[in-house]
């Protein structure tokens, strides 16, 4: 035996200034002003932010930044000056006013939970630590100089102040166009396509405003038309044909052969996939991870939060309606157990109620479980159909999983409850709401297990107690409300993956319940008023022209007609003192907005853009610079905004630093021009996107933000866009 020598306790005096007291006085005084401080969500420079209001969170903030910073110089000078440890000090703690770049990637946002994550830029552009990164930004002109076998060539879009101007050269006839696709997904323009991380001499001068990412514009819900969708085991590589097979499905689904262990991917996409039938309970790698998808990593598992549900309920094997009850006269009474795999120990939960059951009740163990009955010549425990044909011989099956985790259910419960036999089921801690309602004894309804074996045995003596577990076989209710719930299931567990992951790529709506693709709640159409020429649908335009907070709005009549038979709309706006050209184009789920010419009479006015959506982000309430969440190499020279409520979110972004914010709801007000800034013309083109998704009620909470994988990659194609190059030599 080891002893151990423990040293010597120190005594400490007690003390009222000690650094116990210094702390909790210091934090008690922080609540009693965080209490009688304003409740309200504080305005820019934070994350989460709103619109006109009362501010009072922001300020209280700063207040409390500054007792904590009395706090802390407080315990600082009270262990300098111990006598226990008189040369001990607290380390010199990083100084979060030059170490900018931790802060910009590890900032939270300041929201009513404090937990939005979107990170926010607008008070560290200035810093220098963010200068030298912008300085730094990669320039791609060597590599496409590389790629073109060492051509000399200089690029189109060129930085200038806080945003581009785009080179005439480019647009000289006898200029040779090189385009580079930077980014990890394909890219199509001018019907040329682009490949990632590669650079392509363009056949003609293309003026096409679009960059196109998918093959067919709009994609279609379902339908052969639909681009295919590839399962695979791994996420690199080149899949060669022959090693796909096709799967039944309502779009176009293929996966590999033979696939084998719980990973997969979908070709094309950076996602990864834990696949499984497995229970949390044996298999760890089976339970949802809640932010994995902001990894990118998402779950196909027993679990019904997860993206597509396993599920071991066969609509070819389990029809509810083709079972009747057994002949209560003819049937055993006892209880049969048919546990065969993965036994418990003696002190589990599972062994205890076999144990109880069995002290008052016989009961036939065929599996190697407590076993004490063999399986006579014909009868099976490898089959459903065998299994089924052993618990028709009783009253009673003792249909017991070994873990609780929600919705996991093994076919051994499926069996025992088409049986005919009433089951004694312990699992699942959900398993009330999957099943009919009183089709099974639930242990959880007991508060021992000596309680429920006692209850057993009076269903196996008494047949109308016995009775009652089977009226629901005949109730069109319960029998409706389950086929509901399971109508999932009449598809392939893979075909449901291709739905989803077609559903993710494209940013449509995914019916979660029905595992099926369906249109998404923002309306994908391109609507105009005739008279206007201003957006109308999917949200409404609206131009400003600002001098000393008055306003001169330029906006469409509610009883405008409206034309939807394009979705592109290059228009000229004629407002009274202003007038705008400006391109708008509907493609791959995403709206774009370019303005090519801004003209006004007065250069002291400034020229705002207003989208109107419907969004119930309540007091206007929005989340800055969300563009900073998807990694691109430009996220300097961009400006974002998201809002959202429990139906839709809404991310707009600006190629160049301006202000954007919501001050209204459902409002989304764009700095288009400042007053005495230089002219917007054919070389300083603006760009503005608007992406539409929808909320995910999985994953998404209203009090934070975070973009879709569709989202980032609309964001990373409008901050990374396609880079132009002109050959030079």
């Amino acid at each position: 035996m080891v002893s151990v020598k423990l040293p010597p306790r120190r005594t400490v005096k007690s003390r009222i200034v000690s650094v116990r007291n210094v702390i909790l006085a210091g934090l008690a005084l922080l609540s009693f002003r965080f209490m009688f401080s304003s409740q309200h969500i504080s305005g820019s420079p934070n994350n989460l932010s709103a619109g006109s209001r009362p501010l009072g969170l922001e300020e209280m903030l700063k207040d409390s930044k500054k007792g904590i910073a009395l706090l802390e110089h407080a315990v600082d000078f009270h262990q300098g000056s111990s006598n226990d440890d008189k040369n001990r000090r607290i380390p010199p703690q990083p100084n979060r006013k030059t170490d900018i770049l931790s802060v910009v990637v590890e900032k939270k946002g300041t929201g009513p939970t404090n937990i939005a994550y979107a990170k926010d830029f607008a008070d560290e552009r200035e810093h220098p630590a963010i200068k030298t990164a912008i300085e730094n930004t990669e320039d791609v002109t060597k590599t496409v100089s590389d790629l073109m076998g060492g051509a000399s060539v200089k690029p189109c879009r060129v930085p200038k102040d806080d945003g581009f101007y785009f080179d005439s050269r480019c647009t000289y006839p006898d200029s040779t166009i090189v385009a580079y696709n930077a980014a990890w997904f394909h890219r199509t323009w001018c019907g040329q396509e682009i490949k990632p991380r590669t650079a392509v001499t363009m056949t003609e001068h293309c003026a096409d405003h679009i960059v196109y990412l998918s093959e067919i514009d709009p994609p279609p819900l379902s339908g052969q038309d639909t681009e295919p969708v590839i399962i695979r085991s791994q996420n690199k590589g080149i899949v060669d044909a022959r090693d796909l097979e096709t799967i039944e499905c309502n779009i176009k689904c293929m996966q590999e052969k033979d696939m084998q262990g719980s990973q997969r991917f979908v070709d094309g996409e950076p996602w990864s996939i834990t696949y499984t039938d497995d229970d949390a309970f044996a298999n760890g790698h089976a339970r949802i991870e809640r932010l994995a998808y902001r990894r990118d990593h998402f779950y196909s598992t027993q679990s019904f939060t997860s993206a597509v549900p396993h599920t071991f309920f066969d609509w070819s094997k389990y029809n509810l309606r083709e079972h009747p009850a057994l002949d209560w006269a003819t049937a055993k009474a006892k209880a049969v157990y048919l546990v065969d795999s993965k036994c418990s120990g003696h002190d589990s939960r599972r062994h205890r109620y076999f144990g109880a059951i069995a002290e008052v009740l016989a009961v036939d163990s065929y599996g190697s479980c407590a076993h004490n009955t063999d399986l006579a010549d014909g009868m099976t425990l490898e089959t459903s159909e065998g299994r089924i044909a052993i618990m028709k011989r009783y009253r009673i099956v003792l249909a017991f999983d070994a873990g609780t985790d929600k919705d996991h259910i093994s076919p051994m419960i499926w069996d025992a409850l088409i049986s005919g036999a009433v089951p004694v089921i312990v699992g699942a801690e959900n398993m009330k709401s999957h099943l009919p309602s009183d089709s099974f004894v639930w242990s959880g309804n007991f508060h021992s297990w000596n309680e429920l074996a006692v209850y057993v045995k009076q269903l196996v003596e008494d047949e109308k107690k016995w009775n009652f577990y089977q009226a629901w076989r005949n109730n069109e209710t319960s029998l409706s409300l389950f086929e509901a719930k399971y109508d999932f299931a009449r598809v392939s567990t893979v075909c449901r993956l291709c739905r989803w992951a077609y559903a993710t790529k494209h940013g449509l709506g995914w019916s979660q319940e029905k595992q099926t693709v369906v249109e998404p709640n923002a309306l994908r159409k391109l609507c105009t008023s005739q008279s206007t020429a201003l957006i109308l649908k999917p949200f409404a335009e609206t131009w400003l022209s600002r001098l000393d907070k008055k306003d001169s709005m330029f906006h469409a009549d509610q009883t405008d007609h409206e034309e939807c038979n394009s979705m592109m709309a290059d228009s000229k706006i004629e407002a009274r003192d202003f007038r705008i050209r400006r391109v708008a184009a509907m493609h791959d789920g995403v709206t774009d907005i370019i303005v090519k010419e801004v003209d006004r009479d007065d250069e002291q006015r400034n020229i705002l853009l207003v989208l109107t959506f419907g969004v119930e982000n309540f007091d206007g309430a929005y989340f800055e610079n969300t563009h900073a969440l998807t990694p691109t190499s430009r996220p300097h020279g961009v400006s974002s905004l998201s809002i959202q409520d429990g139906s839709v979110k809404v991310t707009v972004l600006s190629d160049w630093v301006t202000r954007i914010s919501s001050p209204t709801k459902g409002s989304v007000e764009i700095l288009i021009q400042k007053s005495s800034e230089a002219p917007v013309g054919k070389e300083y083109p603006k760009r503005i996107r608007i992406i539409h998704e929808d909320f995910d009620s999985k994953n998404d909470k209203v009090t934070e933000f975070y973009p879709s994988v569709f989202c980032k990659k609309m964001i990373q194609d409008f901050v990374d866009p396609l880079d132009l190059f002109y050959n030079s030599s």
